[in-house]
């Protein structure tokens, strides 16, 4: 296919779904709805006085840039729907980043319409209202720039994606894994960095600069970070498979062999994602091999659905990131397995919450939490197989 046909497609598909697109304003799209009115209303510097506040700085000036282009809050109030539409954009440029990224691999880029008609992909944005599409595109951002030695970017994009969703802060250790190369070769380079994300750390905090407004901003991190005291709220995964259909009534605190299963998950996260990185800790910093897009894209994927099958406190909408790469590592390396059953999986998780399109089938097994889990849990291992699999390929490659 074609570049300019291509972009025709994306133009036509965004569209039909600007026409289409839900006006529901439910759940925490409703939230939002509301924190735009406010902030519409009172300014942005008020912004935290809203107690149910607890994104951070950089979503809560999107929402203030969305409401100024509206108009007055009450205009806000009625056509906020179409906000929707505006963080579909970045839907978009994601499957534009798996164009890109399928054209520098010699592949066609018309497999990029695998994640464009993937109802898992857009379901979160579209129906559910949520805005993990913003922060999951900075993160892609950042690892296929340290692929290509732009450290700076590459720290800017990550640095960005923590500013719209503290959650972002997990995938520190795999961009800092992939950047340490470039960085060991020319130390200069963070000099370059570091200057540069504070300025931009400081302009985005700018609104909040005083004493009760950097506050606010901690106050409102601390309370994402304790926005759950259950083992697992809405996020099918191991927790499901362990406690069953009521686990989201299991607090994170209670114990197992005098350890808290908050901890247990946080240690069983550091085991799986140690046998994730250590490949990629041979094959970057040891054997200073190059890494080809898809085995990065693989390493990403798994490491983050480890994070979401196996910590406690998660929401159905966390394990977005992963979707969106291994839908792109499936359209590079033309193993499509993983990509499918955690698309089914993901879809399933959101639809047993959301309930958008009402089917007759959402009491039934597949719709439950010990299933989706289970399926989750599956693709996790048999990601982390295929991980040291690629590995072990490109180190006999090396050695010929």
């Amino acid at each position: 296919m074609s570049a300019k046909n291509f972009a025709l497609l994306l133009v036509v598909a965004y569209l039909c779904a600007w026409i289409f697109i839900p006006a529901q304003a439910q759940n925490d799209f409703a939230c939002f709805q509301s924190w735009a009115t406010f902030i519409r209303s009172n300014g942005l510097s008020h912004a935290y006085e809203l107690p149910a506040v607890d994104y951070n700085p950089l979503f809560l000036e999107l929402l203030w840039l969305f409401g100024r282009v509206q108009g007055p809050a009450e205009t806000l109030n009625t056509s906020f729907f179409t906000f929707k539409v505006f963080v579909l954009l970045f839907d978009f440029a994601a499957v534009v980043a798996a164009a890109y990224l399928l054209r520098r691999n010699g592949r066609n880029i018309a497999l990029a319409c695998l994640l464009l008609f993937n109802p898992a992909h857009f379901y979160n944005t579209v129906f559910w209202g949520q805005v993990d599409a913003i922060f999951s595109l900075f993160v892609l951002l950042s690892i296929v720039l340290a692929t290509r030695k732009r450290v700076v970017a590459s720290f800017v994009c990550l640095e960005l994606a923590i500013n719209f969703k503290l959650i972002a802060v997990v995938f520190i250790p795999i961009v800092v894994l992939l950047n340490l190369p470039a960085v060991l070769d020319n130390r200069r380079v963070l000099l370059r960095a570091l200057p540069l994300l504070l300025v931009i750390q400081v302009a985005i905090l700018l609104p909040f600069l005083d004493r009760h407004g950097l506050a606010a901003v901690a106050a409102a991190n601390a309370k994402q970070l304790k926005s759950s005291s259950a083992t697992s709220p809405s996020g099918f995964n191991f927790w499901y498979v362990v406690f069953g259909e009521r686990t989201y009534e299991v607090p994170a605190s209670a114990a197992f062999l005098h350890v808290s299963y908050r901890v247990w998950g946080l240690v069983m996260f550091a085991i799986a994602a140690a046998a994730t990185l250590l490949p990629l800790f041979r094959t970057t910093i040891l054997r200073k091999q190059p890494l080809d897009d898809a085995y990065v894209l693989l390493s990403s994927a798994v490491y983050w659905l480890a994070f979401y099958c196996l910590t406690t406190g998660m929401h159905e909408r966390y394990s977005h990131p992963a979707i969106l790469m291994f839908g792109i590592y499936a359209v590079l390396s033309g193993n499509y397995t993983a990509y499918v059953l955690a698309s089914i999986a993901y879809f399933l998780n959101l639809e047993s919450g959301y309930r958008f399109f009402q089917v007759a089938t959402h009491d039934t097994r597949i719709f439950k939490g010990p299933f989706v889990g289970a399926l989750f849990c599956a693709v996790l291992i048999a990601g982390v197989v295929e991980i040291h699999r690629r590995a072990r390929s490109a180190r006999r490659l090396a050695e010929l």
